[in-house]
């Protein structure tokens, strides 16, 4: 397989200490000569992606973004995040740590560009079903809410989100939902009580629990539910997006 973007083994272990210290992450590269140019490190959701930028991969499990009009130029080009001494921006994550993130690039050999292309138009026809299919993301953690709102974003859903469960409920109501993904421990109402409200509901949208707690009691309620639950850590979305295109697919299927 071809990737847009890797990483260094250095790159990785300063992924993974930032990802440590703050939470899920996000890198933009914009503006500025790749080779050399340093992207930019921000906790994931801090900095708002548009139609304007374009999704070149993950690193670490972080995704990596680049504006549209530079990637114009860099299409035909593997880049490779790396890092240096030396203090960079100082609106980057690693700027504190006295190193900076560093782009190096080299063209793709014919070969390996016509294996992208193929395996670019495959994942653009496997997320054609989730195109603007509606998902409600409710958790009082502004990060891992917007962490997921980006990524559920890229399989080309519809997001909105809600930060309590009255709100999830509010946002839910009257509307055509195909998935609700619920934090457990929500300020105002836990999980399971949105779970039991919406099972009263006409049409009830199917639910992801997600939670940070490891109680068999836990699981086995969501078991009695029939409802999937997803633990909150490093593996979190590698979990989740099977299931929401197992879910959401099979709803867009039971619609055509």
């Amino acid at each position: 397989m071809v990737d847009r973007v890797l990483v260094t083994n250095a790159a990785l272990e300063l992924v993974e200490k930032l990802r440590s210290l703050h939470g899920p992450l996000m890198f933009h590269q914009s503006g500025g000569c790749c080779d050399g140019s340093a992207p930019m490190c921000y906790p994931a959701g801090e900095f708002t992606v548009g139609s304007n930028d374009v999704h070149l991969g993950e690193i670490g499990g972080c995704p990596v973004y680049m504006d549209a009009d530079q990637f114009e130029y860099w299409k035909h080009t593997q880049l490779t995040i790396d890092v240096v001494e030396g203090r960079g921006s100082g609106f980057s994550l690693e700027a504190p740590e006295g190193v900076r993130f560093l782009t190096r690039s080299r063209v793709f050999t014919d070969e390996e560009a016509d294996a992208l292309a193929r395996a670019e138009d495959a994942a653009l026809q496997s997320n054609m079903p989730l195109k603007g299919r509606r998902v409600v993301i409710a958790d009082d953690d502004r990060i891992i809410r917007e962490f997921l709102s980006l990524r559920c974003a890229q399989l080309g859903l519809t997001v909105e989100t809600a930060e309590d469960g009255a709100g999830a409920v509010d946002t839910i109501a009257g509307e055509d939902t195909d998935l609700l993904i619920v934090d457990l421990n929500l300020p105002d109402m836990n999980g399971f009580d949105i779970v039991e409200r919406l099972a009263k509901s006409e049409p009830r949208p199917p639910v992801i629990v997600l939670t940070g707690s490891t109680d068999e009691d836990l699981k086995r309620r969501c078991r009695d539910l029939n409802v999937p639950f997803v633990h909150k850590n490093a593996d979190t979305w590698n979990v989740l997006e099977p299931l929401i295109r197992e879910i959401v697919g099979a709803r867009s299927a039971s619609n055509a």
